[in-house]
């Protein structure tokens, strides 16, 4: 949910059953619909699900160390197709 909210951003945070925490920052949306606020939370809580879920699909593989940098395209690829599905690109 969102953790901080300044004149021009606003942070949000999820946190794993496992303690992962996964940030995000973006610029303030600009609705005061209430409507148009709530499909922004769920498209939210959808981003960071599917960020989890790229995350331990990289856990298992074999070769992965759950407590070094993330060094894999298919990772990086996959938040990058995710943050552009978000962004509505």
């Amino acid at each position: 949910g969102s953790v901080m909210t300044s004149d021009n951003y606003k942070a949000f945070a999820y946190v794993t059953t496992n303690v992962i925490y996964i940030s995000l920052i973006e610029d303030e949306i600009a609705s005061d619909n209430p409507q148009v606020l709530k499909s922004h939370d769920n498209d939210l809580k959808n981003l960071f699900a599917n960020i989890h879920r790229l995350y331990t699909d990289h856990l298992l593989n074999p070769f992965a160390s759950p407590n070094s940098k993330i060094t894999s395209k298919r990772f990086d690829l996959g938040v990058i197709h995710l943050a552009d599905k978000f962004n509505g690109r």
